[in-house]
């Protein structure tokens, strides 16, 4: 997986802001683009997951901490 920041444009970074919606921390559209609202959705699920460093930056410590609260790096046929 690609680092997501702000910046970041995709159909990842739309599939995170919906995980990020499922776990209840991202209120918005999941439009594709990193935006601030999606950084502060991502600093407050590490936070709250003690997920470190808390900066707003997806990596693979974030990601592995979705894939173990059900985020899938791929979709299910």
């Amino acid at each position: 997986m690609r680092e997501l920041k702000i910046g970041s444009n995709g159909d990842d970074v739309k599939k995170w802001q919906a995980f990020l919606t499922t776990q209840g921390f991202y209120r918005g559209e999941a439009h594709g683009q990193f935006d601030p609202e999606t950084k502060q959705a991502t600093i407050d699920l590490q936070r709250f997951h003690e997920v470190h460093p808390a900066e707003g930056v997806v990596t693979n410590r974030t990601f592995g901490y979705a894939l173990l609260t059900g985020y899938k790096l791929v979709e299910e046929a």
